[in-house]
């Protein structure tokens, strides 16, 4: 994640007038740096939680380790274009598109460890699956749809709208994820499970 910062830096050789004018011109790069880092540290929580959980590891899961990793590497690049050419519709695609692999991956990853028997904690219950659909694929596919639109208006203002969304939608999933645990927990046998 200390790559994603090496692309927000100001111009060498500045003068006191333009100083100013040159740190306004990095906004929109550190806005981008901003949600970038926030949803990078949220899929590497989700990653780090999950590893946490594992009892062994396949093939199959470090396929798809590596799966998320190749994601994860090209962040620093889809940011960067992103950064220098913010209302550039493809820029605003791939992205999207990267991030929303991200998440897309780590929902896989997480799929993988609770269907393939063995593999978590004997103690790890359901509702590690349930937390990544609940967290990841509202993320993602809120990354996505707005996409389908950008071919045809080329307006990028739109996207970004609907993104200013995920922190509304990250809110509502916990909130449901949370009364659903209440509520699983409060069924015999279910409290003894980790999430």
């Amino acid at each position: 994640m200390t790559l994603l910062v090496l692309d927000i830096r100001l111009p060498d050789g500045l003068k006191a007038a333009t100083f100013s004018a040159a740190l306004l011109d990095l906004l929109p790069r550190f806005f981008i740096y901003t949600v970038t880092f926030a949803l990078c540290s949220s899929y590497w929580y989700g990653q780090h939680r999950l590893m946490d959980r594992m009892r062994v590891v396949d093939g199959g899961f470090s396929a798809l380790c590596l799966l998320f990793l190749f994601f994860i590497t090209l962040l620093p690049l889809v940011m960067s274009t992103f950064g220098r050419y913010p209302t550039e519709p493809l820029a605003v695609m791939l992205y999207a598109l990267d991030l929303a692999c991200c998440g897309l991956s780590l929902v896989l990853l997480t799929w993988y460890a609770v269907f393939h028997r063995g593999l978590l904690e004997p103690d790890v219950g359901p509702q590690i699956w349930e937390h990544a659909l609940y967290y990841g694929l509202p993320v993602s596919l809120l990354l996505l749809c707005p996409l389908l639109a950008l071919p045809f208006s080329r307006q990028v203002f739109p996207v970004l709208l609907c993104w200013s969304l995920i922190p509304g939608v990250i809110g509502l999933t916990r909130l449901i994820g949370r009364r659903r645990l209440l509520r699983l927990r409060k069924e015999p046998g279910k409290s003894d499970q980790r999430e």
